[in-house]
């Protein structure tokens, strides 16, 4: 999730001042419209389990990243 919420910095993002939850990361976009990034529980659970991360989706979120690095 860092170097996502490096790319959206980058993009002209600024983190929200209130961050309300640990594994969620608040950001406003230039016009000062909240978004979140966040990693999925799916995905979340194969890194701990030592899988990789790479082709899994989230399902109900609007876009998926991939990270340019």
């Amino acid at each position: 999730m860092p170097s996502a919420s490096a790319y959206a910095l980058s993009l002209g993002a600024t983190l929200a001042d209130h961050q309300p939850q640990d594994d969620v990361l608040v950001h406003l976009d230039p016009v000062g419209n909240p978004f979140c990034l966040f990693v999925a529980a799916q995905v979340r659970s194969r890194l701990r389990s030592g899988g990789a991360a790479g082709g899994a989706s989230s399902p109900g979120a609007a876009h998926d990243f991939e990270d340019p690095g």
